[in-house]
This record gives C-alpha cells, sequence and structure tokens, in this order.
C-alpha cells in the first residue's frame, strides 16, 4: 500500500475500526503532525497530537501577527502493511531508514 497522509478523518477510521497505531519499528504512537503557515506573515507552527475539527472550526490564529489566514496542512505520512491478516503500521521515517 502506498505512503497516506494521517488526518484527523482516517485517524478516526483506523481507531474507529480496532486498529493500533503504533509503529512496529520505533514502537512509539503514530499521532497528528499538523503544519500551520500564516498566509500574510509565513509563520509556521507545528502542532504534533490531538486533533479534532472543533480546533479548525475555531480559526486558528497566527501566534506572531494574530492573523487568522492560516494554511493547515497535515504532515505525518504514514505506511502501511498487510502480513498474515495482521495490518503493520509504519512512520514513513521508519519505513524508509528500514531500507537503507
Amino acid at each position: 500500500m502506498e505512503p497516506f497522509p494521517l488526518t484527523p478523518h482516517t485517524y478516526r477510521i483506523l481507531v474507529g475500526r480496532g486498529f493500533k497505531l503504533i509503529c512496529e519499528r520505533c514502537n512509539l504512537s503514530i499521532q497528528l503532525k499538523v503544519e500551520c503557515t500564516c498566509k500574510l506573515c509565513g509563520h509556521k507552527t507545528e502542532i504534533l497530537g490531538e486533533w479534532s475539527d472543533v480546533d479548525y472550526e475555531n480559526k486558528l490564529k497566527c501566534e506572531k501577527c494574530h492573523s487568522e489566514k492560516v494554511d493547515v496542512k497535515f504532515i505525518q505520512w504514514v505506511k502501511s502493511k498487510h502480513r498474515k491478516g495482521n495490518h503493520y503500521f509504519y512512520h514513513l521515517e521508519c519505513w524508509d531508514e528500514m531500507f537503507q
């Protein structure tokens, strides 16, 4: 399966189906990683962890200029591998390191 970005929607689907999102290589949980970029000043902020639609609806503000014009980009990529009836998940960085 091709790598995919972990969005709140895909995260809720996978967890709802009973999958445990733990990287098989580093044994750390796979969390949402969000990069917010201000459209006016270009300031970038990275948010790691829980994310909900409520956060987005509350109109994120730039920490620097307090503008509400913020681009949101989900930057955590996940690789899924299916073996012997089980699903294994990897951070894309961990997957790439295994084959170098």
